[in-house]
C-alpha cells in the first residue's frame, strides 16, 4: 500500500501542475489517510515536496477550500480514490488548464471560473 500512496501523491502533483487544486488537494488528503493507516510517514524530501505543493494549492484556491478538499479526500474509501484518480487521469488530466474539470467531491463536470 505504500506504493499506492506514492501513486496517489503523483496524481496530486500532476493535478497541481495542471492547476486543478480540487483534485490535487483531494488526492493529498487521501494519501495522508492511507499513510496514516499503514504507518508510513513522509520522509524529509517528500515533506518538502508536499509543502511546495500545499503552498501552490493554498495560493490558487485559499486555505479553507484546500482544507475542505483534503478532508473529502481523507474520507473517501481507498477504492473510490483509485477510481477517481484513474477517471481524472483518463479524462481531464490531458486537458489544458482552464478547461472543464471534474470536482473531487461531486464527480460532476463544471466549468472553471
Amino acid at each position: 500500500r505504500r506504493e499506492a500512496a506514492y501513486a496517489i501523491e503523483g496524481v496530486a502533483a500532476l493535478a497541481g501542475a495542471q492547476r486543478v487544486p480540487e483534485i490535487a488537494a483531494g488526492m493529498l488528503g487521501a494519501a495522508e489517510a492511507l499513510r496514516s493507516a499503514i504507518g508510513s510517514p513522509l520522509l524529509a524530501p517528500e515533506r518538502a515536496e508536499r509543502a511546495v505543493l500545499m503552498d501552490q494549492l493554498t495560493r490558487a484556491a485559499g486555505a479553507e477550500a484546500v482544507s475542505q478538499w483534503m478532508m473529502a479526500g481523507r474520507r473517501k474509501p481507498f477504492e473510490a480514490v483509485v477510481t477517481r484518480a484513474l477517471g481524472w487521469l483518463e479524462g481531464d488530466a490531458g486537458r489544458t488548464p482552464g478547461g472543464p474539470e471534474i470536482g473531487f467531491n461531486s464527480g460532476k463536470r463544471r466549468e472553471n471560473a
